[in-house]
């Protein structure tokens, strides 16, 4: 049974939910009423398809697995892959007229110390 692990910002700036088996869920739907908010599989559009969906308690923050399993193994690497796509982003809009190279290698260097 996967646990919350992280809230996390896909490239288009929506909010993600990383769960501690490595798999990624976007919002489906919530509502200010309600205890809990529905994510799917960030893999739902094709070729993937995946039709699993969890449940977020906003109360504390636990997981529920909706009846349908994933249909593809998780990927590690995405979290961090995304993570320095945004930090590129964000130094690219801070600073317009830098060279494209350096804002990479920067980017990169960043990235290496953590």
């Amino acid at each position: 049974m996967p646990t919350f692990s992280k809230f996390i910002t896909s490239q288009r700036g929506a909010q993600q939910i990383l769960d501690s088996d490595g798999y990624i869920y976007s919002r489906k739907k919530s509502s200010d009423t309600a205890l809990t908010s529905t994510w799917r599989c960030a893999k739902y559009n094709p070729p993937t398809k995946c039709k699993c969906h969890i449940y977020l308690a906003l109360a504390d923050n636990s997981l529920t697995l909706g009846t349908q399993p994933h249909n593809h193994s998780a990927d590690g690497s995405v979290p961090a892959r995304q993570e320095v796509l945004l930090s590129l982003k964000r130094k690219a809009a801070n600073q317009p007229l830098s060279v494209t190279q350096n804002l990479i290698s920067e980017t990169l260097a960043d990235t290496a110390a953590k």
